[in-house]
């Protein structure tokens, strides 16, 4: 009966030696402190009348001109980050959103895009 726990313990320790030799320590990385930028969130918003008795495929060329706006905006705002904080910018990402807001009376419907960007600046 003493066989069998022994074998149980031998196995175990046997186990425990094989998972302690696999784990694997690395020295920390040298950090480049030029990596380390700092990140810039914008939003922008761009809304567009819609004339009266527009077409549906007028309209969503109205809304894809819109989106046209907000990308040419968002690509346009790296260099004037760039410029104010004299650092190299980078576009992280971009999100655009779009519709057509029925807002009715004497204002009429308008296509309303909205967009949001992030950009990482790096030190020169």
């Amino acid at each position: 009966m003493r066989i069998i726990p022994l074998i149980s313990v031998v196995a175990l320790a046997a186990l425990l030696a094989t998972a302690s030799s696999a784990q694997m320590i690395s020295p920390p990385m040298p950090v480049n402190p030029r990596a380390l930028g700092t990140r810039v969130s914008v939003t922008i918003q761009i809304t567009t009348p819609i004339p009266a008795n527009t077409a549906t495929d007028a309209q969503m060329l109205l809304i894809e001109n819109a989106r046209k706006r907000l990308y040419q905006s968002t690509a346009a705002e790296c260099a004037i980050l760039s410029e104010v904080y004299k650092s190299e910018c980078r576009l992280v990402s971009v999100n655009a959103n779009s519709s057509i807001q029925m807002r009715g009376g004497t204002v009429g419907d308008v296509v309303n895009a909205t967009g949001s960007a992030v950009y990482e600046l790096l030190a020169r």
